[in-house]
């Protein structure tokens, strides 16, 4: 068996002014039933902090053990739900980036 290349996967999303705060507890509920199914290594989300203007409304994280497993999280139908029914709708901007893991980090 070849080497695991850990994929990490960073989203950041800015919602419609109009979004309200119901919509975005939705959200988080739902990422929360997700994260166990994503077969992450490890899946985190919140609302931004407001430490510094411009930055999103809400962050996703995932490390995933290889890219097999992070495009079976992408295609899983929970996860493509979650998107057309508390992200689309309310959704103003969208930035993602995929890159390699270092590993388990500092120890």
């Amino acid at each position: 068996m070849g080497q695991l290349i850990p994929v990490v996967h960073v989203v950041t999303l800015t919602f419609r002014p109009d979004t309200t705060a119901t919509v975005i507890s939705k959200l988080a509920a739902a990422l929360d039933d997700l994260a166990p199914q994503s077969n992450a290594i490890t899946f985190q989300h919140g609302t931004d902090l407001g430490i510094r203007e411009g930055n999103a409304d809400y962050g996703i994280t995932a490390v995933f053990n290889d890219e097999e497993t992070f495009r079976a999280y992408m295609a899983s139908p929970q996860h493509q739900q979650i998107i057309s029914d508390l992200v689309t709708p309310h959704l103003q901007a969208r930035s993602a980036v995929q890159f390699v893991g270092t590993g388990a980090g500092p120890s």
